[in-house]
């Protein structure tokens, strides 16, 4: 990795989070496995984010936002995936349900050291994920980076490059009247 200070290890960074002023639910993820976003991120707008990580199972995912879906807070919702998996020792999981209650487990069979706080393996990082949700049907913001040498700056280029255009593509998805990227971003003065 370029730029790294001698003796600096990566780990796996998780941040699961809910906007108490808007109510935006969001997850950022970078970590050594590749595709990241495509199997550990799960959100939906008012209900709340789910992380099935370490060994991950989108499945697990999907059924945390069906739990959710059905009322159960989100120390619930770990208790009841724990319930239903064998393999739930290998894996770590993190949800923020839409009221704002959180809640993290780390399996005991997790390689090296995991924890709630950090989470980890050796190696570095391959892949990076952003995925806020709001009140729609659709997510506020999805971006990846799938394979890269420095994910997390590359994440950052993206976001940096796509944030003047996130109001643009939601508004766009409800609304196909709305003129191309360039004259949109031309008719607010950018």
């Amino acid at each position: 990795m370029t730029g790294v200070p001698p003796g600096v290890e990566f780990h796996t960074f998780t941040v699961l989070g809910r906007c108490a002023r808007t109510g935006r639910l969001g997850i950022g993820i970078a970590t050594r496995s590749l595709a990241v976003g495509a199997r550990v991120t799960h959100a939906r707008a008012g209900l709340g984010v789910v992380a099935i990580m370490a060994i991950a199972d989108a499945r697990l995912g999907h059924m945390a936002l069906k739990l959710l879906d059905l009322g159960y807070k989100a120390p619930s919702v770990i208790e009841e995936l724990v319930k239903g998996d064998p393999y739930a020792e290998y894996r770590q999981l993190g949800v923020i349900d839409a009221d704002g209650f959180a809640a993290a487990r780390t399996g005991k069979m997790n390689r090296d050291w995991a924890g709630h706080r950090v989470g980890g393996q050796h190696g570095g990082q391959q892949s990076a994920a952003l995925l806020v949700v709001d009140d729609r049907r659709f997510a506020y913001v999805d971006l990846r980076v799938d394979v890269h040498p420095e994910p997390i700056g590359e994440l950052r280029r993206v976001f940096d490059a796509y944030r003047p255009a996130i109001p643009y593509y939601n508004l766009r998805q409800v609304d196909a009247r709305v003129p191309p990227l360039p004259d949109w971003l031309s008719d607010r003065g950018r």
